[in-house]
This record gives C-alpha cells, sequence and structure tokens, in this order.
C-alpha cells in the first residue's frame, strides 16, 4: 500500500500454493505490469543515446525486421509501440508454453504477428505485439538479451531485488500458483515475448516501482 511518498507497508494473505502462505517475498506473474517497466527501460536507453523514441522501427532494426512490417516500419516508431498506436493487432497472449521448453524464438512469433491493421498514430489500440517488437528492438540497440538490459536499466536501480523477466528454478520455487475462473490451477507458463507480459515479481518489487513513477525516491 502506497500513500503519497510515504513509507510503503506490505501485508500479505492467503495462500500461494497448495495451502502455503503468502509471504512478502512470494512472487507472481505481473502481466501486463510488464509494459511499464518495460517503457522506463526504453526511456532508460533513449537518455543514454543507446535508442530514439521517433527514429523509424525498421531503420532500428534493419535486417532482423519481421517481414510482414513492409514499408509501414518507415512510419512506425517505438513511440507508437509504447503508446499503442503502432496499428499492430493484440497478439495471441493465449500461446502459453512450460517454462521447461521449447518455446518458440520471439522472432518467429513476430514473424506471424507483425501484420500492421492500420497506420502508425492514427488511433489507439492496445498491441502486446507492439511492445514484443520493442522487445526485439531493445535487443538489437544494445545486443544484449532483452532480461539483462531490463535487469541493468531498470530493476537492479529501482531496488526491485526479486523481480526478473527470466524463469529460473528459484522462480518456479517461490511463484504462486494462479488459477483460472472455475477455480482450477493454472500450470506454470511463459510467453515468447517477455516485454508485454514476461515480468515476475514480489508485490515489493511492484511497490517499488510504483513509488519510482510518482517520484518518491527522487
Amino acid at each position: 500500500v502506497i500513500s503519497g511518498c510515504g513509507p510503503a507497508e506490505t501485508a500479505v494473505f492467503g495462500a500461494a500454493h497448495r495451502g502455503r502462505p503468502l509471504h512478502e517475498d512470494t512472487l507472481f506473474r505481473v502481466e501486463s505490469i510488464s509494459k511499464p517497466v518495460t517503457a522506463w527501460g526504453v526511456a532508460r536507453l533513449v537518455q543514454a543515446g543507446a535508442l530514439s523514441f521517433d527514429a523509424p522501427v525498421a531503420g532500428l532494426l534493419g535486417s532482423a525486421a519481421p517481414p510482414g512490417l513492409g514499408p509501414a516500419g518507415e512510419a512506425l516508431t517505438l513511440r507508437h509501440l509504447l503508446n499503442h498506436t503502432s496499428g499492430l493487432p493484440i497478439g495471441d497472449f493465449t500461446a502459453r508454453f512450460p517454462p521447461a521448453g521449447p518455446v518458440p524464438p520471439l522472432a518467429g512469433t513476430l514473424e506471424r504477428e507483425v501484420v500492421p491493421r492500420g497506420v502508425p498514430g492514427a488511433r489507439f489500440s492496445y498491441s502486446d505485439t507492439g511492445y514484443n517488437l520493442a522487445e526485439l528492438v531493445i535487443e538489437q540497440a544494445t545486443g544484449a538479451d532483452f532480461a539483462a538490459v531490463m535487469m541493468r536499466e531498470v530493476l537492479d536501480p529501482l531496488g526491485m531485488r526479486d523481480a526478473g523477466f527470466d524463469w529460473t528454478e528459484e522462480t518456479g520455487a517461490r511463484i504462486a500458483t494462479g488459477h483460472d475462473l472455475a477455480g482450477r490451477p493454472v500450470p506454470p507458463y511463459v510467453y515468447p515475448g517477455r516485454a508485454s507480459g514476461g515480468l515476475i515479481a514480489s508485490a515489493g518489487d511492484i511497490a517499488a516501482f510504483a513509488r519510482a513513477e510518482l517520484g518518491c525516491d527522487d
């Protein structure tokens, strides 16, 4: 719970898995809260001069651009990807895979899903695909894995100690079990793209991010 810029207080209730109680360091899939974290990372890279909000995505990706992007890639920018005005479809958010793999590579997924449906900048249309394309841009610009870049640029500096975009053995031991609308446990899963919904974090990590977005730690 955050009150203005006062201290964050964390309280936990309920069960993490089969009666095991939640703890303050229990991990959760935070799904689309991943998007503002990704956007923060992009902003850091823009500040460092490694990226530009308004450079054409086609130029940023070069030969790595998905074939379906076509001429739209010359008008499409990171700004469009981040504010959901890219004209790209939402993507298949039901494409989930066991953490142990195999997981399809992001590039192959984007080849199928990057099919422009509108003019960049024309209107708002929520898009996981846009954020996952931004993930590819980040990797091309930095020459590093997306998860490592986010750790360096966002998670470590903001004190999000338990957060990460990669699934590890420790993740499996600490993550809470989700349930569907019928009350059935949802098996662990990962997505091919991480930028749109792949962040795993504790409640305290998300509180730290919220405080930073409010400017509480300036």
